[in-house]
């Protein structure tokens, strides 16, 4: 009898298609149950770049979208973080190499808050000095790269690991760098 009410409570539910924001071309990318409409309001989807981008270097990187608005059967969302996970981040750090993180925190050209962690690892170890140097010349280099642009600017750059790229070959003067990553994108 216990299973015949939750069977009940399934058939009741509606499905609602939730649509990724502009940014990622308004694709279509998973469906969530739900009694009515208010109650899909303020969820939390979660899915990989490499649905979005078709590439298999994205597998790793986790996209959160909160929906927003409801219409019909379409649920639309927006962009709410990027991160990669703690496991991916700490394969990255091996012996004989030094890792340094920052915190920027940029507002666009169209007034969206941005909060960039990155995660540089250098191909070898390398002196604190040095490290604070890169930090700071990183740190400038990135606020001045998203504050000079729109949000969809900014997430298509890491995407393409334009910005990645750019700021290796900024810091490729101070010390050989091996990698940097952006550990986690907060959108606001």
């Amino acid at each position: 009898m216990a299973t015949q009410k939750g069977i009940e409570k399934w058939k009741g539910k509606k499905w609602f298609t939730v649509y990724a924001p502009k940014i990622f071309e308004n694709r279509a990318f998973g469906e969530i149950p739900a009694n009515d409409e208010k109650a899909v309001v303020g969820r939390n989807v979660k899915a990989t770049l490499s649905i979005f981008t078709g590439r298999p270097e994205h597998a790793y990187t986790n996209i959160i979208f909160k929906i927003v608005e409801v219409k019909g059967s379409t649920a639309n969302t927006k962009l709410e973080r990027m991160e990669l996970p703690y496991s991916y981040t700490k394969s990255l750090a091996k012996k004989f190499r030094s890792v340094f993180g920052l915190r920027v925190v940029a507002t666009t050209t169209d007034n969206s808050k941005m909060v960039v962690k990155l995660l540089a690892v250098t191909s070898m170890r390398t002196a604190s000095a040095k490290i604070k140097a890169m930090r700071k010349q990183l740190n400038q280099f990135a606020l001045k790269y998203f504050s000079n642009g729109s949000l969809e600017d900014g997430v298509k750059a890491i995407m393409d690991k334009k910005f990645q790229a750019e700021a290796i070959s900024l810091l490729s003067d101070v010390s050989r760098i091996n990698n940097i990553e952006v550990k986690r994108l907060e959108v606001s």
